[in-house]
């Protein structure tokens, strides 16, 4: 999860994502990296969902890493504490 090089070989050989769950090792971290990674190759209209993101940083964080342009159409928080799971829908 922590390797860009081996998510850009798996997001080339798909040609896309309609939907992302990420359900790694639930270190912020790590799902920055995947997500930094895989978000640009979510297809339009398509989700990504982060289980247990507690930690990941804000809305804001998330809308930068996600090239900043409003490419953030939907996000929604599910839970509390070290049990929340993050669901983005991208434009």
């Amino acid at each position: 999860q922590n390797e860009p090089n081996d998510l850009e070989v798996l997001a080339k050989a798909t040609g896309g994502f309609h939907l992302v769950i990420d359900d790694g090792s639930h270190n912020a971290e790590d799902q920055k990296i995947s997500f930094s990674t895989l978000w640009p190759k979510l297809l339009s209209q398509g989700w990504y969902v982060i289980e247990d993101s507690f930690g990941i940083g804000s809305c804001l964080d998330l809308d930068r890493i996600a090239c900043g342009d409003g490419d953030i159409k939907e996000l929604h928080l599910f839970g509390s504490g070290g049990d929340v799971i993050l669901f983005l829908k991208k434009r």
